[in-house]
């Protein structure tokens, strides 16, 4: 079990302790028909107490320390038997002399008939977690039965209304400050741990019924490509659905499958799509919110306009060099000009080469892929989605997932001009394509004096069909793998 900050740490002397202590056929078996409560009655305070100072009960329950060994004491669970456990005091302090409230760690070691209390060694296993099904009142059930007082002498002791005390042994009623300090008065249980005890009930109850909920949501949760995001290190593998629908909620930041499905996930954004197939909503949708959880670590400037022009026409220079060697560098460009950069591998069932969007109005995101995994397709993507940026940050693309993705729509026609002409000034391009006879000398000769990768100019003259996209050529182009950059 993950240790809360608050609690302590409970574990037991060896296995067979352990499988008692959670087998209530076990406990009545050995003990008889109310001892699975009363232990676990006994457990939740340890369970919820930041330190041994605070595991008090009231008489004839009590805390207290044996004689001997060292650092072992008792909880009694009844007139019989009593919960036998040893204290582990800090490895700074002085084995004998630990003041409870520095001790955070038990073992437990048996249960044992009164006065018949034996050295055990102290083996360290798996941690106690809680029966938080059991409320809180329960405490104040078993000390009425023991005390042999009625619901009424109990309220007018602790002055609480009868209802109160009722609704909250049932655990029907919460408990409140007030409260939590009569019930330390009479019950020598502070109010603090009433509080927590009472925190954890119901935020068990809330679970139980959270479970049910959520496992309705199977279907939405196995839409997305699962075992592509835990082999990315997403969320840990689930084991059930409600974990798995968990998982992706809070992947997601959102508190509800409802919520997911009222978010705009693509509809701010404008998206270069593969024209051969649409993408997968769901997939898609993971895609973005890992560019986005990618980005949380970048710090930005305030997004300006002349800085970003600026920042891609001094990257434009960049994409003669492999782009794991130059990434970094680009990427310190677009910060500094209030963009950031995510260079995110696609899924299997998406088919975006690059996103952009606005996450507030002073930072922008652009998402690249290399989906085709050549420097071509990448430094137009790149470019492609920098003109979204410049061109289209008022007007954001709404993307109709369900029907794909219009490549030839005005906006996408002008931010592929716009990246085409940065690339390459139009009036260059025009005389270049007039005059050349494109072979590989020429093509190098030509990037070279622009100053950009030969690969641009092999895929540009491919897209303009002046080039097959099969052609010997394509040698020209370097290869990008993500996992170089990152």
């Amino acid at each position: 079990m993950d240790q809360d900050a608050r609690s302590m740490e409970v574990g037991f002397v060896n296995r067979k302790i352990r499988k008692s202590i959670h087998s209530e056929k076990l406990l009545r078996q050995q003990f008889g028909p109310r001892m699975p409560k009363r232990v676990k009655e006994r457990l939740k305070l340890p369970a919820t107490a930041n330190n041994l100072e605070e595991i008090t009960f009231p008489p004839p329950y009590r805390r207290h320390r044996l004689t001997t060994p060292d650092n072992h004491y008792a909880i009694n669970l009844d007139q019989q038997y009593r919960l036998v456990f040893i204290a582990h005091p800090p490895p700074d302090a002085e084995r004998n002399n630990c003041p409870p409230s520095e001790i955070t760690s038990i073992t437990i070691l048996e249960i044992v008939d009164y006065h018949q209390c034996e050295n055990h060694m102290t083996a360290r296993m798996p941690t106690y977690e809680p029966d938080h099904d059991l409320p809180p009142g329960s405490l104040i059930e078993s000390y009425m039965e023991e005390e042999a007082m009625s619901l009424e002498e109990f309220s007018r002791c602790s002055d609480c209304s009868p209802e109160l005390i009722s609704g909250i042994v049932t655990g029907r009623t919460t408990i409140d400050p007030g409260t939590a300090v009569r019930l330390e008065r009479v019950l020598h249980v502070k109010a603090e741990l009433w509080l927590r005890m009472d925190a954890d009930h119901q935020l068990h109850r809330f679970m139980k019924s959270e479970e049910k909920s959520i496992s309705r949501d199977k279907e939405w949760a196995e839409s997305f490509p699962i075992n592509e995001m835990v082999k990315r290190g997403c969320f840990p593998r689930p084991e059930s659905t409600f974990q798995l629908v968990s998982n992706l909620l809070v992947f997601f930041q959102v508190g509800s499958v409802s919520a997911w499905k009222k978010q705009p996930h693509h509809s701010d954004a404008a998206f270069r799509h593969s024209p051969s197939f649409e993408s997968d909503k769901h997939a898609l949708a993971a895609w973005l919110q890992m560019g986005r959880i990618e980005v949380e670590d970048q710090c930005c400037a305030d997004y300006n306009d002349a800085d970003f022009r600026d920042a891609l026409i001094r990257i434009r220079k960049l994409t003669r060099e492999p782009v794991s060697r130059v990434m970094d560098t680009a990427t310190g460009m677009c910060n500094a000009a209030g963009v950031a950069l995510a260079l995110i591998p696609p899924f299997k069932k998406t088919a975006t080469s690059g996103a952009t969007r606005w996450i507030s109005p002073g930072k922008a995101i652009i998402q690249l892929s290399a989906r085709h995994k050549t420097d071509d397709h990448f430094w137009f993507s790149f470019f492609h989605e920098g003109a979204h940026v410049l061109l289209h940050k008022a007007d954001p693309i709404l993307v109709d997932m369900d029907k794909g993705m219009p490549n030839d729509s005005g906006r996408e026609r002008e931010a592929n001009e716009w990246a085409a002409d940065t690339l390459v000034p139009r009036r260059d391009w025009k005389r270049f394509t007039a005059a050349a006879s494109l072979t590989s000398k020429e093509i190098e000769s030509f990037a070279r004096t622009q100053g950009i990768s030969p690969g641009i100019v092999v895929g540009m003259l491919q897209h303009e069909k002046f080039l097959p996209w099969r052609t010997s050529l394509n040698r020209l182009k370097r290869k990008v793998d993500l996992s170089d950059t990152n």
